[in-house]
């Protein structure tokens, strides 16, 4: 998986103002520091092409659309019922720490979640009302 930058609102500002000097995206990434992808792509998603900012970066509203499509974004549950029972029996009956648990299923190339996950669903499990593990 490709890890890539995200544009802050302080750069998007930059843009908008540049863009009003006429020079080119390429130019623009250099300014700011970016790939020029990262830039023509923030451009293409986030200049509207209706209304009355048709045709207009407007860097706050950019910032405000993008934050809404990561809000909106699926999310992906790798947590499942049976990687639940897997972890509890490691936890309760070989006592291992989320830590050693996240790594040992990643050596073992099983499908596997960080020791965040793992503890993030403890926290749940102990501030719900429904306890389906006896440690919990």
């Amino acid at each position: 998986m490709k890890h890539y930058k995200q544009l802050a609102l302080s750069q998007r500002y930059q843009i908008s103002a540049l863009l009003e000097t006429g020079i080119t995206i390429t130019q623009i990434a250099q300014i700011i520091g970016f790939h020029k992808s990262t830039v023509s792509r923030g451009l293409k998603s986030n200049t509207p092409s209706r209304g009355t900012t048709a045709g207009n970066y407007i860097a706050k509203n950019a910032q405000q659309k993008t934050e809404q499509r990561h809000c909106n974004k699926p999310k992906y549950i790798l947590l499942t019922e049976a990687l639940k029972k897997r972890i509890a029996g490691l936890m309760e009956y070989e006592k291992w720490r989320p830590e050693l648990i996240a790594k040992r299923l990643s050596k073992e190339s099983e499908v596997c979640v960080s020791h965040e996950t793992i503890y993030k669903w403890i926290w749940t499990a102990k501030h719900s009302n429904h306890r389906k593990h006896s440690y919990l």
